[in-house]
């Protein structure tokens, strides 16, 4: 009887934690940012010379470390194997995705 009472208490702890991560929306960040907030994802790890290369390519070596104006480009990881780059031009927004497993850029 201890055993149920104890599972029906913390089942609804774990269904809350799953549910409010699952909610979250996470927001599109710098390069930097987006490679320390990711670090320990394997797409990103395996891949880390390949995005490095994507943000000279596309977004001009863009780091806000440098640049003090607006950021040109900014990265969003979206489980399990997609990152989305959101490249700012001068009137618009274009959103560029990458496929780390399939090293495939869509735009």
């Amino acid at each position: 009887m201890i055993k149920y009472i104890v599972m029906f208490l913390l089942l609804p702890n774990t269904v809350l934690a799953v549910t409010s991560d699952f909610l979250k929306t996470e927001e599109p960040l710098s390069f930097e940012k987006f490679i320390f907030n990711n670090s320990l994802k394997a797409p990103i790890v395996k891949n880390l010379r390949r995005i490095k290369a994507i943000n000279k390519e596309i977004c001009d070596d863009d780091f806000s470390l440098r640049t003090k104006d607006k950021q040109i480009c900014k990265f969003l990881f979206i489980p399990p194997n997609k990152i989305k780059i959101f490249k700012n031009n001068q009137n618009s927004e274009e959103v560029i995705i990458y496929y780390p497993d399939k090293d495939m850029i869509e735009y």
